[in-house]
């Protein structure tokens, strides 16, 4: 009974202490920027350590996601405000969820709008080739990237630079043929669903490599009955969905 009676008399002392010093109101903003300063590190580091498929429009997905991220840190500065008014502490408590959010907020909105950008994604890939041109891997404590560059699909004289699996880079000698599977996104920003290295492949039709879930492994190890059963099953997919319409 004296326990339970402490436990209440301690619970109440605190909770007019929060309530006449405002206490839980900086805590509160500043547990949500630091929430956002882990996420945004987490996210980044995916950024960096994590072969995600590539964004054609990489530029543009930046620019959105620092508006995005900027509105959304606009927003927590005048919940700082509101919450806050022009008490002492406000400018510091200011300082603190502007640095915290701001490290989490644009590298949480970029994975973000990528990931719905994928996600959202229903429409049918545009199949493109294209040769490979150099390759490249860039080592460091955290690992190796690899990049490949290749000639531009997209009307344009400049190489693309391609991020990809060890697994690709290491069939995409210079000079391979590529098989590029290219979806619009959800939100605009194109992407590559697939990259498909055709260099040692009895070329199967492009339209079956594209659109079967299977991996690049399995793809290369397809004889040409297999590849015609998969044309007969994607034909039959086709026309009971254009009938269901």
């Amino acid at each position: 009974m004296f326990y339970m009676f402490f436990i209440f008399f301690t619970y109440k002392q605190l909770n007019t202490y929060w309530k006449e010093n405002n206490v839980y109101k900086p805590s509160i903003l500043l547990g949500i920027s630091t929430a956002l300063a882990i996420t945004g590190y987490i996210q980044a580091q995916r950024i960096l350590l994590i072969d995600e498929p590539v964004v054609i429009d990489n530029y543009l997905l930046l620019s959105h996601a620092a508006v995005v991220g900027g509105l959304l840190l606009l927003l927590i500065i005048i919940l700082t405000f509101y919450l806050l008014g022009r008490s002492p502490r406000s400018h510091r408590v200011l300082f603190q969820v502007i640095l915290l959010a701001g490290i989490g907020i644009f590298p949480t909105s970029y994975v973000e709008l990528k990931s719905i950008n994928h996600a959202f994604d229903k429409e049918e890939p545009n199949i493109y080739e294209t040769l490979v041109l150099d390759r490249k891997k860039f080592t460091s404590r955290k690992g190796t990237i690899h990049y490949l560059y290749t000639e531009n699909w997209n009307n344009s004289n400049v190489s693309q630079k391609i991020r990809v699996p060890y697994i690709i880079y290491s069939k995409a000698n210079v000079g391979a043929k590529l098989i590029l599977c290219q979806k619009p996104g959800a939100l605009g920003y194109r992407w590559l669903d697939k990259i498909i290295v055709t260099q040692d492949l009895d070329q199967p039709p492009q339209q079956v490599l594209c659109r079967t879930s299977l991996n690049q492994e399995i793809i290369e190890n397809l004889d040409q009955n297999q590849v015609k059963s998969l044309q007969a099953l994607y034909r039959k997919y086709d026309a009971k969905k254009n009938g269901s319409e």
